[in-house]
């Protein structure tokens, strides 16, 4: 009779921690916001690492790169891309997004771009699970802005949102100050690394030379017989084998 008893306590357990893991992910979603890659490239003058042929796979991978990231996190995932996106500035653009994410029905979002390396499923998970007791999570960028964003409906003023200096190298501080001037409980991730230009391109490949993506840069230089090394102030130096991403772009989701 015991023995039934404890079986009984287990299964109701287990229930439980599986329709507390399934409500998380009903809602909570994962918003990925950025252009396509064609656009991407010339923005962020891509091209520059090679040629512009380069340049758009190099924002082609990054973008399969960060879908990849997202499905395997098994959270939901809405992708904003230029077509979809709605506003005349970069802030009124992603507060729209935001505000369309909430309104699917979502109570948290975790908004990222694809021009980020450092983003991967393990800490999509883990934003999510601070999300049930954080308001706002940021992780920054070393040059003063963030690569993603985590925040709860709650937590959420269009007006400010859109107010906040975008593209500029105070926006961690400024979604700080917002957090603090709303009274929204707030922490920071650890900062990682944003790619907005080529010279962000080659600095990270010289910290990370023996991830996937170092390898890939490695490919894209190699395809062009000169590139301009000593422009970026970047030492490299690379082994006579170049090898290949093998990454599966996962399917594109459009809302």
């Amino acid at each position: 009779m015991e023995e039934v008893w404890h079986k009984k306590i287990i299964k109701q357990y287990i229930i439980h921690q599986c329709t507390t893991i399934q409500t998380q992910k009903e809602s909570t979603a994962i918003l990925i916001f950025s252009r396509h890659a064609k656009e991407e490239a010339g923005q962020k003058k891509y091209a520059n690492l090679s040629n512009k042929k380069s340049g758009i796979r190099l924002a082609s991978q990054l973008i399969q790169y960060t879908q990849q990231q997202a499905e395997e996190s098994a959270l939901p995932v809405i992708h904003f891309f230029t077509d979809k996106q709605r506003g005349h500035t970069f802030g009124e653009r992603l507060a729209d997004a935001i505000e369309e994410g909430f309104a699917l029905g979502f109570n948290r979002l975790i908004v990222t771009g694809t021009d980020s390396p450092c983003v991967n499923s393990k800490q999509f998970i883990e934003v999510a699970n601070k999300l049930n007791t954080t308001q706002l999570i940021l992780a920054p960028t070393a040059d003063g802005g963030v690569y993603l964003i985590g925040i709860h409906k709650d937590a959420f003023d269009k007006q400010s949102f859109i107010e906040v200096p975008w593209l500029t190298n105070t926006v961690f501080n400024s979604l700080k100050h917002y957090a603090s001037q709303h009274h929204f409980s707030s922490i920071a991730e650890i900062t990682g690394d944003d790619l907005d230009n080529v010279s962000d391109v080659f600095q990270w490949k010289q910290k990370h030379n023996c991830s996937w993506f170092s390898l890939f840069i490695s490919q894209l230089i190699f395809s062009v017989k000169r590139i301009n090394y000593q422009q970026y102030q970047v030492t490299f130096y690379f082994n006579d084998n170049i090898y290949s991403s093998l990454l599966r772009g996962p399917p594109q989701y459009h809302y």
